[in-house]
């Protein structure tokens, strides 16, 4: 596949009225040289690093805290070990950038005035993109020099932050949907054997026998989000995975979103609403407050929501009973959406050797934390720590263990992230009765088309 940098005209022609144009790079610096660490003089004062993220603020509530198990959920699991660092390396320090997930924009207009963070924070999938540009540093003599061993990395996790033969990340996490259950509605509805487990259904006749049930009792089987991903493209790919069917074409050179497994799965997600087994036009927040409430049997959403889950079943608040699976598995065979964070270094046009170190010495600090960032309910990205009794011992993992042999990562092609969004909005608008499953597929296949053919 032929990789164009796109002029601002391009650019802005193509962005017009469409989310896609975010994931585009308005004004790509020039193009930096492979970084190598060398024996560097000691800095004239200490080194401050930019890391820019996500996972929210939560920088009050971890004050000063440095001891690594008291951080909980994403934000302050990360926060913890944020203050770790910066509490026994003075002369390294980390400065945190907060950006609103997913923080693309943001970054984009960093790289466009030529003065990105250090240090950021990116989704596996949109590697292609960026280092199809030159905008992120290879690390492979930065791992060398520091001991990272890219052989311990799980393959997901490694081919995520490998992008034409370089490695252009350290790979954070594998995560993916998972199908989070409040056991006291399933009981309710009397969907539980004699051991009080619930009965996953095992087809799309049996998920609507149950979702029938439930609605019975008057409460939804499931919700999720109807506004964002959470509950339109990484469902929608899930079930088309499970078909045998793929959003890319064999030779990753096409999508192919308007097809026989497209419609499907589309037109079973949509029967959800129109037969009442989900709360309409609801978004994140609002689905999870319900299932946090008692007012559904579940909800889909990702890996990163089982510690707090737990957490509250810890607090004896809901869902008291509290229990998690694998994504739906109701086609033909064993398939999910899952994705990963990564951490990248950003390329500039005059590289600092000194920061590049201390990068260096950081990553290796994140790589050697990383069952630390695992009690999330991530993936770890090693095996080591995989294999560990550690990480086999945090709550609920043995409820979805099996998870990666149903998760489909993303192919390395940089037009991933604009067929990520472009299939985001047309489902939106199919939630919320603007197109039929089908029209959704049909102008997004050609939306598509067109992002390809003047855009890569």
């Amino acid at each position: 596949m032929k990789n164009q940098k796109l002029s601002r005209r391009d650019f802005l022609r193509l962005s017009a009225g469409t989310a896609a144009g975010a994931l585009l790079i308005a004004c790509a610096p020039p193009t930096a040289s492979v970084v190598q660490v060398t024996p560097a003089a000691a800095p004239v004062g200490p080194v401050q690093l930019r890391l820019q993220r996500f996972f929210g603020d939560c920088t009050d509530e971890y004050k000063d805290i440095t001891e690594l198990e008291q951080g909980r959920g994403e934000c302050g699991i990360f926060q913890v070990m944020t203050n770790k660092w910066n509490a026994e390396h003075p002369d390294m320090m980390i400065e945190t950038l907060l950006v609103d997930w997913p923080g693309y924009d943001r970054l984009n207009a960093q790289f466009a005035a030529d003065d990105p963070p250090e240090i950021v924070i990116m989704h596996g999938h949109y590697i292609p993109n960026y280092g199809s540009r030159d905008l992120l540093v290879p690390l492979d003599s930065i791992f060398e020099t520091e001991g990272i061993d890219v052989n311990d990395f799980i393959n997901a996790a490694r081919d995520y932050v490998t992008y034409e033969g370089k490695i252009l990340g350290l790979p954070w996490d594998v995560h993916g949907d998972l199908w989070h259950l409040n056991i006291g509605v399933w009981k309710e509805a009397g969907l539980v054997d004699s051991e009080g487990k619930p009965q996953i259904p095992k087809n799309t006749a049996e998920f609507i026998a149950a979702a029938d049930k439930v609605k019975a009792i008057g409460k939804t089987f499931l919700d999720l989000q109807q506004d964002g991903l959470n509950g339109t493209v990484w469902p929608w790919l899930g079930f088309v995975y499970q078909q045998g069917g793929s959003p890319f074409s064999a030779d990753l050179q096409q999508a192919t979103v308007d097809t026989p497994e497209g419609l499907a799965a589309l037109e079973f997600m949509y029967s959800w609403s129109t037969n009442g087994y989900i709360t309409p036009r609801i978004g994140y927040s609002d689905a999870e407050e319900r299932f946090l409430r008692g007012q559904n049997a579940g909800w889909i959403t990702g890996t990163w929501a089982v510690d707090f889950y737990s957490q509250q079943t810890e607090l004896d608040a809901e869902p008291k009973e509290y229990m998690v699976v694998n994504f739906p598995q109701l086609f033909g065979k064993p398939g999910a959406w899952s994705g990963s964070h990564c951490w990248v270094m950003p390329t500039r046009t005059k590289p600092d050797q000194a920061k590049i170190e201390a990068i260096g010495k950081f990553f290796k600090y994140l790589n050697d934390n990383n069952s630390n960032w695992a009690r999330t309910g991530h993936l770890p990205v090693r095996k080591s720590v995989i294999d560990s009794a550690e990480y086999r011992a945090l709550p609920h993992r043995a409820e979805y263990a099996d998870f990666a042999e149903s998760a489909v990562a993303w192919p390395r092609v940089p037009f991933a992230s604009a067929l990520e969004s472009i299939m985001d909005e047309e489902i939106q608008k199919v939630w919320i009765g603007d197109k039929t499953p089908k029209e959704a597929l049909t102008e997004a296949q050609k939306r598509i088309d067109d992002f390809i053919k003047h855009a890569i």
